[in-house]
């Protein structure tokens, strides 16, 4: 037996168990969970910038103790978010842009295009002496007056 074992047994130690708190004043337990937030602190030394990462460690909020208040403010903004349109400034650009626009557009003009070439390839008078049949006129005059009213109402 070693002499400190033998102090222990004459006097034994005494476990105090005190409350631990955070620096904002948050009592810490065993189950508690944290967040490891993580800072960019930019300093300008000299001519160069120096990034400095400052980390917090700080205890997860607990969503379970809210207030009735505090949940229907977070329930309005919620809802608002999901309603809210917002363009993302930071990731746009103009090739984007101009490439949406003409995935959009490309097949509108690429149609109107194939129907001004059959515009022209298909005959303006069409006759059974051509020999075309009464049906195959009739599709051709359909299909001309159709042409027509497509291009009509995209110009």
């Amino acid at each position: 037996m070693a002499m400190r074992d033998l102090v222990y047994k004459i006097v034994p130690t005494k476990v105090v168990v005190k409350e631990l708190k955070t620096s904002t004043g948050k009592v810490l337990t065993k189950d508690s969970e944290y967040v490891l937030q993580e800072h960019k602190k930019y300093v300008t030394v000299g001519k160069k910038t120096q990034i400095d990462y400052v980390f917090e460690l700080d205890l997860k909020e607990d969503t379970t103790q809210q207030t009735e208040e505090q949940k229907m403010q977070q329930s309005k903004e919620n809802q608002r978010k999901h309603n809210v349109f917002t363009l993302n400034l930071e990731d746009f650009n103009l090739f984007k842009l101009r490439s949406t626009v003409f995935l959009i557009q490309f097949p509108v003009t690429f149609t109107l295009l194939i129907i001004n070439v059959w515009k022209k390839i298909l005959p303006s008078q069409v006759t059974q002496a051509q020999g075309f049949s009464r049906e195959e006129i009739e599709q051709i005059m359909a299909a001309k007056h159709a042409m027509r009213e497509l291009s009509k109402n995209t110009n």
